[in-house]
């Protein structure tokens, strides 16, 4: 499994033949940094308890040759991998329930330790084994989290661009509410088995968002650090439009990670399109009112996680108490 900043490998303990997984960053400054910091991190986190907070157990570090070298617990394998090889269509609402309270309430643990994840996507969520335990997941892919203390405009997370939340892409301040949004599109892309906004460059993502969800507030634009490469202000009225030509350049984030459909991606007019993307699977009238019910729900907890002004999103323990989750 190849990581934004190392890779995975699963080997066994000479010890005693138990399965581990190795995560290799190279000795090169911007890797050696990396692993610094996740290594700050999952001392922070080592305290908790990993069945309950729902992160992969990390064991310790060390060096191999030209190599850092992380110890963790055997996990099976990605979300991604699963829905590229099992599931490109999309989950059902109620495994989807199930996965998204468990990431939830990781993000919550790290809130508690006031750490942002900076890096959620369905890579680094891991199954642990679904044969035994199905779609029991843990967080993972630690190397671009820090501390909300060490939050500031113009850093670089969130590299993949289909989760990454608008204040990022703006350069405004954030917080843990940027890992609620990434929770918000991998929330979608397990039910339609791609990502809601796959743009290739910043500016697509921004377009994809006004598209669907409608223009990002002033408040927003007007602090940015980078509102101008995107957007035109209008200095008689001070509102801002969208430029209509993409202007961004190479930076350094990852590709879209779930492949398109032949057919392409439909741009949503709104996040409400989610309740008639999938045919109906009910018997009864009662059954069907029940679906249209369950997909209300999840639709009002789509909307409530994707909330472009971040201050407006749901944190982690609201997103766990939400009504489609308690069901």
């Amino acid at each position: 499994m190849q990581g934004t900043f190392g890779q995975v490998v699963k080997c066994s303990k000479i010890s005693n033949s138990e399965p581990v997984m190795i995560k290799m960053f190279k000795k090169d400054p911007q890797y050696i940094l990396a692993a610094q910091t996740e290594v700050n991190i999952l001392n922070k986190l080592k305290r908790q308890d990993s069945e309950k907070s729902h992160m992969v157990k990390w064991y310790q570090a060390f060096e191999d040759r030209a190599f850092t070298c992380l110890l963790f617990e055997h996990m099976e394998s990605s979300l991604l991998d699963r829905m590229k090889e099992r599931h490109p269509d999309g989950l059902d609402l109620k495994t989807i329930r199930f996965i998204i309270k468990q990431v939830a309430l990781a993000l919550y643990y790290g809130k508690y330790k006031n750490i942002i994840h900076g890096d959620l996507k369905l890579e680094n969520v891991l199954l642990v084994n679904h044969t035994a335990q199905p779609w029991t997941v843990k967080l993972f892919g630690f190397s671009q989290a820090h501390e909300v203390s060490e939050a500031h405009p113009g850093r670089s997370i969130q590299r993949c661009l289909p989760y990454r939340s608008p204040e990022i892409t703006l350069g405004l301040p954030y917080d843990g509410a940027v890992d609620v949004w990434s929770l918000g599109c991998i929330t979608a892309a397990l039910y339609v088995g791609e990502h809601l906004y796959p743009g290739k460059s910043p500016y697509e993502m921004l377009k994809y968002m006004t598209q669907t969800q409608g223009q990002l507030p002033d408040t927003m634009l007007n602090e940015g650090l980078d509102t101008n490469r995107f957007f035109l202000r209008d200095d008689s009225t001070g509102s801002w439009k969208l430029k209509l030509a993409d202007p961004s350049h190479h930076e350094d984030f990852q590709e879209t990670d779930l492949p398109l459909k032949d057919n392409g991606t439909k741009v949503l007019s709104s996040l409400q399109d989610f309740l008639k993307l999938k045919p109906l699977d009910s018997q009864s009238r009662v059954d069907e009112e029940d679906e249209i019910g369950d997909r209300r729900m999840f639709v009002g907890l789509l909307e409530s996680m994707l909330q472009l002004d971040a201050a407006k999103r749901l944190t982690p323990h609201k997103v766990v108490q939400h009504e489609f989750l308690r069901m």
